[in-house]
C-alpha cells in the first residue's frame, strides 16, 4: 500500500508543476484499486495475525475545517488477510 503525506498545498501536487495527472510509478510492479487522488489524507492500519484492515481518510483544506480532521470517517477500508 502507498500513500502520501497528510499535507500539501495546491502548488505542490504532481499536476500543477508537471502538468499531468496522478498516477503510480512505472518502477514498480503493483496492483492499482484505487486511482491516485490529489487530495490531503492519511491511511490508519490496523494489524492483527491474521489480517491488516487499512482505513483510508480524506481531507481538504478548501472544504473542511482543521477541527474535523477529529471527526473524519473512512473513505474506503481494505481488508488483507493473511494467505493460508
Amino acid at each position: 500500500m502507498l500513500s502520501g503525506p497528510l499535507g500539501s498545498g495546491d502548488l505542490v501536487w504532481a499536476s500543477t508543476f508537471r502538468g499531468i495527472g496522478p498516477m503510480p510509478s512505472v518502477h514498480l510492479g503493483m496492483q492499482e484499486d484505487l486511482k491516485p487522488l490529489e487530495e490531503n489524507g492519511f491511511v490508519i492500519a490496523d494489524l492483527t495475525p491474521d489480517k491488516i484492515v487499512l482505513r483510508y481518510f480524506r481531507w481538504n483544506a478548501h472544504r473542511d475545517s482543521v477541527e474535523a480532521i477529529d471527526t473524519l470517517e473512512p473513505f474506503r477500508a481494505t481488508e488483507l488477510k493473511r494467505p493460508a
